[in-house]
């Protein structure tokens, strides 16, 4: 029990050939005062391709500079962030310099924290997951592990772009330069029928309407049109 309270294991690393390292983890706030330090177990390799990693085994290796082309996504943590998700918040002293905001665990604290633009705070387990935690999109931005579909803001693994399925509301992950197909628009009345037809078969197979509207409306911003995919080879 002690020792996943102070390392944290990115894969299961003692089952590839050549064993694990440990590094000591250190956030974009590190040091500070309360926090103890964390470290990290992975895989024996000079770098990682973190592009089908996610959540805090995503921000641990990137953050760590154990990637070959992921960026950290973390920014520094200050008073001013969480106060959108976390009212009441507890405050410790970073780097020496400033404060920042910490959750308390048990009896210690912990600083895994990353700061929204629009002031909410998530957890490692939720940034570059796939999912729009913040709200804003902003724990999603600084990821090189998802695809985002152009029109309905969607997130999907980078194995879905170009395999032949539709898996963007927009089909834009199979219309796309990588794919060599481009999207045309057709009749705007085309658009709308097929609308109303896929809601209608979504309803009879219990589908989640709430998810389906909403993704409509953002589609009906862009362009109330049927979308076309079109091979640019031919």
């Amino acid at each position: 029990k002690q020792w996943y309270q102070r390392r944290v294991a990115i894969t299961a690393g003692h089952m590839y050939l050549g064993g694990c390292e440990e590094q000591v983890f250190r956030s974009k706030n590190y040091p500070i005062h309360g926090v103890p330090q964390k470290k990290i177990v992975y895989p024996i390799s000079k770098k990682h391709d973190c592009r089908h990693t996610f959540g805090e085994n995503y921000v641990y290796l990137a953050c760590s500079g154990l990637c070959r082309s992921s960026v950290c996504p973390l920014v520094p943590v200050t008073r001013d962030d969480c106060s959108g998700n976390i009212p009441q918040r507890t405050f410790s002293l970073a780097k020496n310099s400033y404060l920042t905001v910490v959750t308390p665990t048990g009896r210690n604290y912990s600083a895994d924290l990353f700061a929204c633009k629009n002031k909410n705070c998530v957890t490692y387990d939720k940034v570059c997951d796939l999912i729009d935690d913040c709200n804003d999109g902003s724990d999603e931005v600084n990821c090189s592990n998802h695809f985002e579909c152009n029109d309905s803001g969607e997130y999907i693994v980078l194995t879905k772009v170009c395999d032949g399925k539709l898996d963007c509301f927009d089909s834009t992950d199979e219309c796309n330069a990588m794919c060599t197909k481009h999207v045309i628009d057709g009749p705007a009345v085309l658009g709308w029928l097929a609308g109303v037809f896929g809601i209608v078969i979504l309803i009879t197979n219990g589908g989640v309407m709430y998810s389906v509207i909403s993704k409509v409306r953002k589609l009906k911003k862009k362009k109330d049109r049927l979308r076309l995919c079109v091979d640019t080879t031919a």
